[in-house]
């Protein structure tokens, strides 16, 4: 159960750190390009790495939903390009943190919207350390069930069905000796 629990909501988490990416990288480059540098807006990381986050959690689900042997070695595959963004993404927030704290401006106006930057910059950099630890563990997982015959155990069937009738197996209940 804990499994299952945690396969859909890194899924989940996925999609959505995708979507948050793709805002935020938004924010930041409508507001805060007079006194931040866009390092990796500039390079446009928060949109191409929201599209690729969005799509490995899509295909972890669809992999999940409909699990064959192709689709489940496409979301490995995908999760592994994914973890390469987030590592490129970990390495262009930590610059552009770097750079950005190098400056200093002597209005509060700037000394305000690098502050907000950099804090926008230090969040997305932790997004992007928990979408890597999120597609490691999804590709290792996409790996193991595809090692196996069956690609079923990408992660367990959220509806449990059991054959076994309520009495079936369970002994009857201790008699109650309470003589008082």
């Amino acid at each position: 159960m804990f499994d299952l629990v945690c396969t859909f909501f890194s899924q989940a988490i996925q999609v959505m750190l995708g979507l948050i990416y793709i805002s935020l990288g938004t924010i930041v480059i409508v507001h805060f390009r007079r006194y931040y540098k866009l390092f990796t807006s500039i390079t446009g990381y928060p949109f191409w790495s929201g599209i690729f986050f969005i799509f490995s959690g899509s295909l972890s689900v669809a992999a999940e939903k409909y699990p064959n042997k192709a689709l489940v070695m496409s979301s490995v595959r995908m999760n592994i390009t994914s973890a390469i963004m987030a590592t490129i993404g970990i390495i262009l927030y930590a610059m552009e943190i770097d750079i950005n704290n190098k400056r200093d401006y002597s209005d509060s106006e700037g000394f305000f919207l690098q502050s907000a930057g950099t804090a926008l910059a230090v969040l997305l950099l932790l997004l992007t350390m928990l979408e890597l630890a999120i597609t490691v563990s999804l590709a290792h997982l996409g790996m193991k069930a595809a090692s196996s015959d069956m690609a079923t155990t990408v992660s367990p069937s959220p509806v449990f069905k059991q054959d076994v009738s309520p009495t079936e197996g369970n002994p009857d209940p201790p008699a109650n000796n309470n003589n008082a």
